[in-house]
């Protein structure tokens, strides 16, 4: 009995059955995973259920990725190089809003850290997905056809990504060539980390003697302990919730918009950052959304080979920051929204 059993597994799972298979399963499992948790409960024994289940994720995952790099499977949708958002963002007045998986998974009804999901969030998400107005750009991920450049942690995490979450892009994207969020990751994610240098020091010239203002969560600490925005006129702040930020965005809209009109507003909150980006671009503020950026260079200043603790996004409390000597930080605050 035991031998039919294993003979049964071993046929089930056997490479010429794959291949005959494979067309078939790669179309169902990028429509439904359910398909794959009842496929694996029926058939595969419990002791080695969960392993196997993540297994044939990964496999289905980068089989799905390979018909649209192979150009099997068609991709429409276009993103620029992070050399050309960088330049578009020195020689433009362009505001910028950048999406991630997290605003992916939102808008697909998922919650993700520091944020629920919330009816209204993911409808301006996806509004703002297929806008195409004036001065503002809309960046997303450099993954859609060749993820090669990056580490293999992130080519497995962006493929898997894909493999749940490409039937969003493809609704909810325009046909058209969109910049790219990864100007603000351009260190940690590659493999060849040798640009990452000239990278950064064409991106400060974006707010080169520019009056900056930092709208960022309660532990983001933007600029501090680093040189990046050093080169700016001056930098001031807004300090909003860390976490589900959304339920505060009203207040968080009005603090911004008291600030006169040259502030050049930089955005590092997350999904409701996305949503603050564009409703400020429109009130006629320069807006760009760096989301982690300082956090990156952070890591490529200390020559990070992955990413590690940033010791200052455990800082919280005002007698916390005085503690850590963070009296410019503090000086540089306008408001905090709790």
């Amino acid at each position: 009995m035991e031998d039919s059993e294993k003979n049964k597994r071993d046929r089930l799972f056997s490479h010429s059955y794959l291949c005959r298979r494979r067309h078939k399963v790669a179309r169902i499992a990028e429509q439904n995973w359910k398909f794959c948790s009842r496929f694996l409960r029926r058939k595969a024994p419990a002791e080695w259920r969960s392993a196997m289940k993540e297994k044939l994720k990964q496999i289905l995952a980068r089989f799905v990725f390979s018909l649209y790099h192979k150009k099997i499977l068609k991709n429409r949708i276009s993103v620029n190089s992070i050399e050309e958002t960088i330049e578009h963002l020195v020689k433009s007045e362009d505001s910028l809003v950048r999406f991630g998986d997290g605003e992916i998974k939102l808008i697909a009804g998922k919650e993700i850290p520091f944020q629920k999901p919330d009816p209204a969030l993911a409808g301006r998400l996806k509004d703002i997905l297929q806008t195409e107005e004036a001065g503002l750009s809309v960046a997303l991920p450099d993954i859609f056809e060749d993820v090669s450049a990056y580490v293999e942690k992130s080519q497995s995490f962006w493929m898997e990504h894909l493999l749940f979450h490409r039937r969003e892009y493809n609704r909810y994207c325009c046909v058209r060539v969109y910049e790219n969020a990864f100007f603000s990751r351009p260190y940690i994610m590659y493999r060849d980390k040798t640009e990452s240098a000239e990278l950064f020091r064409r991106m400060k010239q974006i707010w080169e003697n520019q009056k900056i203002v930092f709208v960022e969560g309660d532990i983001s600490h933007n600029g501090v302990d680093v040189d990046l925005f050093e080169n700016a006129a001056s930098i001031e702040r807004i300090i909003c919730p860390s976490s589900q930020a959304w339920e505060r965005y009203t207040e968080i809209l009005d603090a911004c918009r008291q600030l006169p009109k040259d502030r050049l507003m930089l955005v590092s909150l997350g999904a409701a950052g996305k949503v603050l980006t564009v409703d400020l671009h429109r009130l006629g503020y320069r807006v760009i959304d760096v989301g982690s950026l300082d956090m990156e260079y952070g890591w490529f200043c200390e020559g990070a080979a992955e990413k590690c603790r940033v010791i200052k996004h455990e800082i919280h409390t005002r007698e916390e920051n005085e503690e850590a000597g963070y009296f410019d930080y503090l000086d540089q605050i306008l408001t905090t929204i709790h």
